[in-house]
């Protein structure tokens, strides 16, 4: 993952590498913590998207209305009309707290609808695809919470979480929270590794992983 402009510093980097080599080879969810910025949320999806000089199947997913121009959430001279890259528009999710309606017009979609169109989408992008070929972005789940009940958004991100790994992708899903707040330490279990972000005054943004399975730590490095 150093390649793909993710850099890290410690005691022991070649341990970290290792922990970063068996998320990509096993298939791995992430969840991307920290009350940030917009573009900082769109820097940390960027990169996680891959570069794009790589061979990535990506599939971005938009649930939260405040992002206003999707494009800067993709990888650079990357377009939603590009082959490899299928961009979800669900930002309506949030009119209701059942259903959403769509953008294009359509019949309004339930959560379990939505689960289902992301699950789909992620199997056919994830078709014969090398381990982390396929790339997965959320945006944003703090909006999922906000109207929908606990129970409900676990089961939609068990589901999509399933579906990530039948596929050995690499999926990543905002929640734009502290990284102490309740909701991160409810969520935390359905993920294999935790991303937490900040941005101090006037600094470039960083990034902490955590990942639960290793005691390997990166500290603050930047993203």
């Amino acid at each position: 993952m150093p390649n793909e402009g993710l850099s890290f510093r410690g005691d022991s980097p070649q341990s970290f590498e290792d922990v970063l080599v068996a998320l990509k080879q096993n298939g791995c969810n992430l969840l991307v913590t920290g009350a940030v910025a917009d573009d900082v949320t769109a820097r940390a999806t960027r990169k996680l998207l891959g570069t794009p000089t790589e061979p990535r199947e990506r599939v971005l997913a938009l649930t939260d209305s405040a992002v206003e121009n999707p494009v800067t959430y993709l990888p650079g001279s990357i377009y939603p009309h590009h082959d490899g890259i299928d961009v979800l528009d669900y930002r309506d999710v949030g009119r209701s707290a059942n259903t959403a309606e769509r953008s294009d017009g359509g019949t309004p979609r339930t959560l379990d609808a939505i689960s289902e169109d992301l699950c789909s989408t992620v199997a056919r992008r994830g078709r014969d695809t090398a381990p982390a070929q396929l790339r997965l972005g959320v945006v944003s789940l703090h909006s999922l919470l906000d109207r929908h009940d606990d129970d409900a958004v676990e089961q939609f991100l068990g589901r999509v979480t399933e579906s990530v790994l039948d596929a050995s992708g690499m999926a990543h899903y905002h929640l734009r929270l502290p990284d102490d707040d309740p909701a991160v330490e409810a969520l935390s279990p359905l993920f294999d590794a935790r991303i937490e972000l900040r941005q101090l005054d006037g600094m470039i943004p960083e990034q902490h992983w955590h990942v639960p399975e290793s005691s390997v730590d990166t500290g603050w490095v930047t993203l």
